[in-house]
């Protein structure tokens, strides 16, 4: 067994490893071996749990974008930069927007 929490907390690949760097995941910033994060675990023994896990993270997503229109605020650029993302996203940076009842 692999201690998972462990792991993903190894200072040597993940600097700062309680800090909330979503940075870390994007292709440049990758110089560690990609088995040091296994949020699901790999191979035979793999989290059963996993699809459904995903699946509940769109489900999720949906229902919140059935109740509420995404808007702009004076925040919000004019102009929206992308950085390139991991897993063939582009990914917009200082994006700032606002949420709107639709009923």
């Amino acid at each position: 067994m692999i201690p998972l929490y462990a792991l993903h907390r190894e200072e040597e690949e993940f600097p700062e490893p309680e800090e909330w760097k979503p940075e870390r995941f994007l292709e440049e910033n990758k110089t560690h071996d990609p088995y040091t994060y296994l949020p699901f675990g790999v191979g035979p023994r793999m989290c059963i749990g996993q699809r459904f896990a995903q699946e509940m993270i769109r489900y999720g997503f949906v229902h919140i974008l059935r109740e509420l229109e995404i808007v702009r605020t004076a925040d919000t650029p004019e102009k929206v930069e992308y950085l390139k993302g991991f897993l063939f996203v582009i990914q917009p940076t200082n994006l700032v927007v606002g949420f709107r009842p639709l009923h």
